[in-house]
């Protein structure tokens, strides 16, 4: 995961493992209330990692 912000929320961008390291799968926003986690809001779609300037493939660890 990597640590992000969409609409002035934190957010998650979550990738998935592949043969050759890790390839996008989805943003979590979370929605913060009175210091706590209200809401997770998923999307599962790798077209806002490019807008949110995020990597497309992250390395084997």
């Amino acid at each position: 995961m990597v640590v992000t912000g969409a609409t002035g929320q934190p957010a998650l961008a979550v990738y998935m493992p592949a043969d050759d390291g890790h390839v996008p799968f989805a943003i979590k926003v979370l929605t913060i209330q009175s210091g706590l986690i209200a809401a997770i809001t998923g999307f599962v779609h790798v077209g806002p990692f490019d807008r949110f300037g995020l990597p497309s493939r992250l390395p084997v660890d």
